[in-house]
């Protein structure tokens, strides 16, 4: 069962009416920045899992569409070459696997508290650059009375922080996600460009488009359909870089990430 982590790297973004930026305009995105938990606000996150009419459990991201988990520990597609394979320890905790192209990715441990209250997933593996890292996602529950059934919503988040960095490329930039190995090389003008590393599948496009001196809009897809939208403003003093998740529709704020400038 898959859950919000750096391992699969979402770099997220709205496309909107595009200004293109030639080498010569300054773009105080340049840099590298580290993501700061305290400072972050992860509370439309969600999670929800419900259970089909056939016994089995569905599991539906931040109000996506669901997809059905089994726990008999079998690897299961999820999308783009991605499989998750789960299985129930007990009845307070959830073991699941998830591999891209057969490679494993992550490890996640999902456990509910014993009041039934708290939900906390602790995602562990070893990065592309051979690093291992844990993180540790807390939920409250919303809805649901006992299990791993019902809705979650996030309310902590606890890892290294990751670090992105954008670097002047002619016209455009070179967006780098450390953790991962993830690039993409891009002009700043609204167009699709390719999302490349180890743990990112086939497919994966990403635009930014520079608005205003301190606004980027960033649009990611798979396979030509949008998979998250956000935007990065950095502040007066450029010393934080502040981006703005939002919904499907492009205008709905779901979580804010708050990076500082290394």
């Amino acid at each position: 069962m898959r859950t919000v982590s750096r391992r699969v790297l979402v770099v997220i973004g709205a496309c909107i009416s595009a200004v293109c930026v030639s080498a010569g305009t300054d773009l105080p995105h340049i840099g590298r920045w580290k993501l700061n938990p305290a400072k972050s606000d992860i509370s439309g996150l969600t999670l929800m899992f419900a259970v089909t009419a056939a016994g089995t459990i569905e599991r539906s991201v931040n109000g996506g569409p669901f997809s059905a988990t089994t726990f008999d520990g079998k690897d299961v597609p999820i999308h783009s070459g991605y499989t998750s394979a789960s299985r129930q320890v007990d009845d307070h905790t959830w073991l699941s696997t998830t591999k891209l192209n057969g490679a494993v990715i992550s490890t996640e441990r999902l456990q509910v508290s014993r009041d039934n209250r708290t939900l906390v997933v602790t995602s562990t593996g070893t990065q592309p650059d051979g690093k291992s890292f844990t993180s540790h996602l807390t939920y409250t529950r919303i809805a649901g009375t006992t299990g791993l059934v019902g809705t979650w919503r996030a309310t902590a988040v606890s890892e290294g922080g990751p670090v992105i960095e954008f670097v002047r490329r002619g016209g455009g930039v070179t967006l780098i996600i450390h953790a991962t190995n993830a690039t993409c090389e891009a002009n700043l003008d609204g167009s699709d460009y390719p999302l490349t590393g180890p743990t990112m599948p086939a497919g994966a496009t990403l635009s930014l488009t520079q608005t205003a001196a301190r606004f980027l809009t960033l649009l990611q897809k798979q396979d030509g359909r949008v998979v998250a939208r956000s935007a990065m403003t950095v502040s007066a003093d450029g010393k934080t870089l502040t981006e703005s998740v939002f919904e499907s529709d492009g205008t709905t704020p779901r979580m804010t990430k708050v990076y500082d400038r290394q």
